[in-house]
């Protein structure tokens, strides 16, 4: 049963959740993008098939992270700088923690 909408209620909390929905949204289109350019991959053996480089994807992709430590803090760090050098660049005062 759908729930009737409390015109009196203030949906602040509902707008920051749909608001963090939508970023988190945009900041992994280039991470998929990237993703599916990597499942696309052949090698350039005629000898091998579709199969075999799928495998050899999938056997890396499975292992990937636990190569890099600070794999999740590198990107949160690139995402992070670029986002403070735009909002420097717009001459805002205060800073992000």
């Amino acid at each position: 049963m759908k729930k009737q909408k409390d015109l009196f209620k203030n949906d602040k909390e509902e707008r920051c959740l749909d608001l963090k929905k939508q970023i988190y949204e945009e900041l992994t289109k280039p991470f998929r993008e990237a993703c599916l350019r990597f499942v696309d991959l052949r090698h350039d053996s005629s000898f091998r098939n579709e199969l075999e480089d799928l495998q050899d994807l999938f056997d890396y992709a499975k292992y990937h992270h636990g190569n890099y430590s600070n794999y999740e803090e590198s990107h949160f760090n690139i995402i992070k700088n670029g986002f403070t050098t735009f909002w420097n660049n717009r001459k805002y005062n205060g800073g992000w923690r």
